[in-house]
């Protein structure tokens, strides 16, 4: 790991502890005996040493599984953003919320999934904030954007008409989970690359095609309307 990237981070705690933090986030399923050599240690136990005083000092939190939800039927990743004409509002719709994520807590789960008619979503994260403007941001995946714009409309626009929702379906991520994204920037960058190839003509005789965001636009059009 570079020391420019510690020497960033490095404020007040040790640079092994950094390290090992950085390592974990990133493989959390890495072994005492391979975090040893990222560390450059002597033994096993002592990288195990570095694991578990993050442990309990509770700088590592725990570790979860990265689930694919692409692979069991939830392709699509979005971000509503949610605003509101005042703070009030927003905190009307947060308590609101807040009472029924605890009440679905008790009787399904931790993991909150809503059906609707075509398929679901899964919630992923629900925030609010308030500042110079009130607003929440909620992210999850679906099975499809027709399920995000239903999920939009009914459980938020319906329930709080005085909203303004904007919907953003994900393209890609270059930094995921505080993680440089290399795969994902490989592929990106090439795609940056003019052609030299003179399209004027070409252009002017091909009609032009709708994109991923001007389709979901026409399809929130049509379904308000």
């Amino acid at each position: 790991m570079e020391h420019k990237l510690i020497r960033r981070i490095l404020k007040g705690v040790g640079e092994k502890k950094i390290i090992t933090a950085l390592t974990l986030m990133k493989n959390s399923k890495m072994s005492d005996a391979e975090l040893m050599k990222v560390l450059n240690l002597g033994t096993s136990n002592s990288a195990a040493y570095y694991r578990k005083e993050l442990e309990k000092e509770e700088i590592i939190k725990g570790y979860r599984a990265e689930i694919d939800w692409k692979k069991l039927g939830y392709p699509v990743r979005f971000t509503i953003i949610v605003e509101g004409e005042s703070p009030e509002l927003l905190l009307e719709m947060e308590e609101k919320q807040n009472l029924a994520i605890k009440e679905y807590n008790e009787v399904v789960g931790d993991v909150y999934v809503i059906s609707t008619k075509s398929g679901g979503i899964i919630l992923e994260d629900m925030s609010f904030y308030f500042g110079n403007r009130a607003i929440a941001i909620i992210k999850g995946c679906a099975t499809s954007e027709h399920d995000v714009v239903l999920y939009s409309k009914y459980r938020l626009f319906d329930v709080y008409p005085e909203i303004k929702t904007t919907i953003a379906i994900l393209k890609d991520n270059v930094i995921k989970n505080f993680i440089i994204n290399k795969e994902n920037l490989d592929i990106l960058i090439p795609e940056y690359k003019p052609e030299k190839k003179d399209r004027t003509e070409e252009s002017r005789l091909k009609p032009k095609e709708e994109t991923e965001h001007e389709r979901l636009l026409r399809n929130l059009e049509e379904f308000f309307s």
